[in-house]
């Protein structure tokens, strides 16, 4: 099949053996009407996150992927789950714990700092080793809140493997 292009008015084809997947999170609903038409016109396979398509990064990290995505189903529901597109690439590279740290950081932490926006009590549950607390000067404490939390940095994290198996918030 070929179509024409509309403003170049080249002739685009797709080779009979190249499928095209596109993926989509549950949780974007501000794209619903685009979803709906999507949906319309494509067929629809849920893919859950899959604990066998995550690298182990030499500290079983299959078993902490999937008690953190339990911990969100609970928390939030099972369409917040993160997704094990996030590591698949490495699963095929022999990655190491420093490329899972990057993803941590710039990846998975964001994203539930987004699914529990100042919700410090429920990141705690979630990630309590990436967690830390910050004195606030008595100028600024108000009688609801003697102290804030904020995530740790890349540089203060220094055990990852530590930091991901971390039951609770010290």
């Amino acid at each position: 099949m070929s179509v024409k292009l509309p403003y170049s008015q080249e002739t685009f084809t797709v080779p009979k053996n190249l499928y095209i997947i596109g993926t989509m999170n549950t949780s974007d609903r501000s794209i619903s009407s685009i979803d709906i038409a999507l949906r319309r016109r494509f067929k629809f396979v849920e893919m859950m996150p899959k604990r066998e398509l995550v690298a182990d990064f030499g500290i079983n990290f299959a078993d902490i992927f999937e008690d953190l995505n339990t911990k969100i189903k609970i928390l939030l529901d099972r369409d917040h789950q993160i997704g094990h597109s996030y590591f698949i690439k490495t699963k095929y590279e022999n990655a190491g714990i420093n490329e899972l740290k990057t993803i941590w950081f710039s990846e998975i932490l964001p994203l539930l700092n987004e699914y529990f926006y100042c919700d410090w009590e429920k990141l705690k549950l979630v990630v309590p080793g990436f967690i830390k607390r910050l004195d606030v000067p008595e100028t600024l404490k108000n009688e609801c809140e003697d102290s804030v939390y904020e995530f740790k940095t890349f540089d203060e994290v220094v055990d990852l493997k530590k930091a991901l198996s971390q039951e609770n918030f010290e």
